[in-house]
């Protein structure tokens, strides 16, 4: 099992494919086998580089809070380790809050930059989600949690695909390195007190900021601010997928994701 022992703690990654490199950054309490239905695709023409940010999976757990900034030198460690001077930059939800301070305060280490269904700074609404979200996690038994999450990951089109919610269940619960509370709350505080807007313009990396149209959790709002902020920031919008755009209509995310990363590495 590969660990990089970076920042005084050990990160787990993994490695596929051979090309121009691009790292993979999952979102709050994700851990790499989120990308588990890109990193085929992408590692066909790739170097496709995934991990677990530090409280998640197999990495390191240590007592929080954890903030934006410190797992994205977490991200820098992993690619010194690893030998990559430059990679693409990719993701999800926290993890796009993550390559955005990754590219802020690393420009040359950037590629390009893709941020999907992000924020660069919450609002009340936001703000009181998160803490229903929290109390959800903390007093809930599992599987309550879970129905309670999909509601805001998935749209009805998920649930109208006889056993794919169920089977996204499933694979949670078997998930032999599940986060507890010590990396959710750690995480968790970096999401709330995750704040770029004032520093958006610093971004010098290519970047595409895509929204998914019916995102519950971070609808595209927050996308658009982050566009508009970004200098020379391409807009994309997906129609008909939640949250978990990686997930639900991966075939098009994967179609969108390739053609983003060969655009960029011509």
């Amino acid at each position: 099992m590969p660990k990089a022992s970076i920042n005084g703690i050990d990160l787990y990654y993994e490695v596929q494919g051979t090309g121009a490199p691009v790292l993979l950054i999952a979102g709050f309490t994700a851990d790499h086998m989120s990308w588990l239905l890109q990193v085929p695709a992408v590692a066909q023409e790739f170097q496709c580089i995934s991990y677990d940010n530090r409280g998640t999976g197999q990495s390191t757990v240590p007592e929080g809070p954890y903030t934006i900034r410190q797992m994205a030198d977490d991200a820098v460690a992993l690619l010194d380790h690893l030998g990559i001077s430059k990679a693409h930059v990719v993701g999800h939800s926290m993890g796009g809050a993550i390559g955005q301070e990754l590219a802020i305060n690393y420009p040359d280490r950037v590629s390009s930059l893709l941020l999907l269904a992000t924020w660069g700074k919450g609002d009340e609404r936001s703000r009181r989600g998160l803490e229903v979200w929290k109390q959800c996690f903390l007093n809930l038994q599992l599987d309550d949690y879970m129905e309670y999450l999909f509601q805001y990951l998935f749209t009805h089109r998920m649930y109208d695909q006889p056993g794919a919610v169920d089977m996204v269940k499933m694979q949670m619960l078997a998930n032999p390195y599940p986060t507890g509370q010590t990396g959710f709350l750690g995480q968790m505080a970096a999401c709330q007190a995750h704040d770029t807007l004032d520093r958006l313009g610093q971004i010098k990396a290519p970047t595409l900021v895509w929204a998914a149209a019916e995102d519950a959790i971070l609808p595209p709002r927050f996308s658009k601010v982050l566009a508009e902020r970004i200098p020379g920031a391409e807009y994309y919008e997906s129609e008909g997928t939640g949250h978990m755009l990686n997930m639900e209509g991966f075939e098009a995310t994967n179609a969108k994701l390739l053609e983003w990363l060969r655009g960029m590495s011509r």
